[in-house]
């Protein structure tokens, strides 16, 4: 298994209650079909990169996402070309960012975005809608701060703030991508600790109910998918789309 900086005792946000949701996990797959309409798309989902990203090679796809830490905290614009470079050459014609808690470079550089991903699109707790495929996703990149010692804080928010921001996801969102996973789903570390948010996962499975949500963050997990049902009876496809397993994307196959 490939680590990046160990990390410190695990934070989370604080909750009294989480929303009940039956998960089905699936071993040794990084590829699933999902959904059952006549029109389909394929989606690639990357994360976690810091910086190795040639290691990686994905094929032509619909839909590639990456769901943040592109380069690692220390390091600036050299790096981030280089990874915008390799992004940009991928043979697929949507392509979206929702950065990490490593992203410092782009934290501070927002406006170049456009400069190093001149055909990708930059969701920061906001929605883009793929009218082709009238899929609506939306990203969101927040970790909740540690202390002032951790040395990957971009984008972090307090908890009060994270709530607010798990709260302004609109409940018509199909594909939600977001940096942390949701607690308890595909978040356990290597010290079987949680880094998934409590706040989040019940945002999740109280209102929103997205088909699919995508998120890395947690290196260790060897698990790919999950599959969600919420109390009502409705599904979510659960993707951990970190690439340091193996440097393989995350492929979905999803018909709607």
């Amino acid at each position: 298994m490939y680590k990046i900086f160990g990390s410190k005792e695990v934070f989370n946000d604080t909750l009294e209650e989480l929303s009940p949701i039956k998960l089905k996990k699936f071993h040794n797959k990084k590829t699933k079909s999902f959904g059952e309409g006549e029109n389909s798309i394929k989606i690639a989902c990357i994360s976690d990169t810091h910086s190795l990203q040639n290691r990686i090679n994905i094929s032509e796809c619909d839909l590639l996402i990456s769901c943040g830490d592109l380069i690692n905290y220390s390091e600036g614009e050299r790096q981030m070309k280089s990874f915008s470079n390799w992004f940009e050459s991928i043979n697929c014609k949507n392509k979206i960012i929702v950065p990490g808690n490593h992203d410092k470079y782009l934290e501070k550089n927002k406006s170049k975005f456009k400069q190093f991903f001149p055909t990708s699109h930059y969701l920061e707790y906001n929605s883009l809608k793929l009218e082709e495929y009238n899929i609506l996703i939306y990203g969101a990149p927040c970790t909740l701060r540690r202390n002032l010692f951790y040395f990957g804080n971009a984008y972090s928010l307090p908890g009060d703030q994270m709530k607010k921001e798990w709260e302004k996801i609109p409940d018509n969102t199909d594909i939600l991508v977001t940096h942390v996973p949701p607690y308890d789903v595909l978040d356990t570390t290597y010290k079987n600790k949680h880094v998934g948010s409590k706040l989040l996962r019940n945002e999740i499975c109280n209102r929103i109910q997205p088909k699919i949500h995508i998120f890395g963050h947690n290196h260790d997990s060897e698990l790919s998918f999950a599959l969600g049902e919420f109390k009502n009876g409705n599904k979510c496809l659960f993707v951990n789309a970190c690439v340091l397993n193996d440097f393989k994307p995350t492929i979905i196959e999803y018909k709607y």
